[in-house]
């Protein structure tokens, strides 16, 4: 959305500040938590460079608006994730089976039909959702006719 709007040099350096930063955190975490450390100091370095740049770059620079809003939906859906990956994890940490495929199996149904019943229900009131549904319909429509 920035590129296609002509925002080419507001955060050119951003790329160069983030790999610092990765590079430095990669350091710090790596050596007390190993790869999840290194994974994390890349989510960390985003965060800290890219996360809030450019919805800020934008809702200024293209909207003139503030971009509070957009921060605080990004905070929910972010919850809203959070809370729908904790709850799936904890069901499914609890299933051991002897068959390893099997468990395998049964973990990614779970899975997969938990969380997107999770966030059906938590998410089917937003303005979004509806969008989206409306979408799938209009595809369904131009397959059949």
């Amino acid at each position: 959305f920035r590129t296609s709007n002509g925002l080419f040099t507001q955060g050119q350096y951003r790329p160069l500040f983030m790999l610092l930063l990765n590079i430095l955190f990669s350091a710090i975490m790596g050596r007390s938590w190993g790869v999840f450390g290194v994974l994390m100091a890349t989510v960390c370095s985003r965060v800290f460079t890219q996360v809030w740049y450019d919805p800020f770059l934008i809702y200024s620079r293209i909207f003139h608006t503030g971009c509070k809003k957009y921060f605080q939906e990004y905070l929910q859906f972010t919850i809203i994730t959070l809370v729908t990956c904790s709850i799936t994890y904890s069901i499914c940490v609890r299933i051991i089976l002897k068959n390893c495929y099997i468990e395998f199996l049964v973990k990614l149904g779970i899975s997969f039909f938990f969380s997107n019943a999770m966030l059906f229900l938590l998410m089917r009131n937003h303005s979004e959702f509806r969008i989206l549904i409306n979408m799938i319909q209009n595809i369904k429509k131009r397959k059949e006719g």
